[in-house]
C-alpha cells in the first residue's frame, strides 16, 4: 500500500450500480456511483456505459483499483455467481478503455476483513478529513450504509466501499 498516486481510482464494480471514487495526490477529490438498468440494453452496453462515464476523470491514465466480485459461501447468502460474473464484467469494460495506467483486485476480506457494513462504513467516515467530506456532502453516501442508489436498487454503499478500496491502497485505512 502506498499514497505515491497522482490519480487513482477505487472502483466497487456492480452492473447495477458501480461505486467509484477518485483521488488526486492520496486526498479524496469525489466520489459517487453510476447506475444502470436492464432497459438501456445488455450486459455489455451497460458494462460500456459504466466504464465512459468512469473515463471522464482519467484523461492522462491513472492507477485503478477494483474490489474483487467475489462468491461466498452460501451460508452467508450472498455471492450470486451471474451477477458476480458481471462485476468482472464491468472491470473487462473499465479495462479495455486505454484509461487504465495499472490496475491491481483485492478481495474484500483483505481490506476490510470481516468487519460489518455499518461499522465499515463508519470506520471509512472517521478516515476522511473535513475537506474529503465537504467534496461528498450532496451524495447519498454519506447518510449510511442502506441509502439507495438513485435509479437502482443497490446501496450508495457501494461508493463508500469504493472510498474504503481507495484509503485501503493508499496505507490511509488503517
Amino acid at each position: 500500500m502506498t499514497s505515491q498516486h497522482q490519480n487513482l481510482i477505487a472502483i466497487d464494480p456492480s452492473l447495477t450500480c458501480t461505486g467509484w471514487a477518485w483521488f488526486g495526490n492520496g486526498a479524496l477529490l469525489t466520489a459517487g456511483w453510476i447506475p444502470t438498468s436492464p432497459a438501456m440494453g445488455s450486459h455489455l452496453v451497460r458494462a460500456h456505459h459504466i466504464a465512459l462515464n468512469i473515463g471522464w476523470s482519467v484523461s492522462a491514465g491513472a492507477d485503478f483499483i477494483f474490489e474483487a466480485p467475489q462468491i461466498y459461501q452460501t451460508s452467508r447468502g450472498a455471492g450470486d455467481p451471474n451477477k458476480i460474473a458481471l462485476g468482472w464484467l464491468v472491470i473487462g469494460a473499465i479495462g479495455e478503455c486505454g484509461w487504465v495506467k495499472r490496475s491491481e483486485t483485492v478481495f474484500p476480506a483483505k481490506w476490510k476483513g470481516q468487519v460489518p457494513k455499518p461499522v465499515m462504513f463508519e470506520r471509512i467516515k472517521r478516515r476522511l478529513t473535513d475537506h474529503e467530506i465537504g467534496c461528498c456532502k450532496d451524495l447519498d453516501i454519506l447518510k449510511g450504509p442502506e441509502a439507495k442508489c438513485p435509479g437502482a436498487s443497490s446501496k450508495a454503499g457501494n461508493a463508500m466501499d469504493a472510498i474504503g478500496v481507495g484509503l485501503w491502497k493508499l496505507g490511509r485505512l488503517g
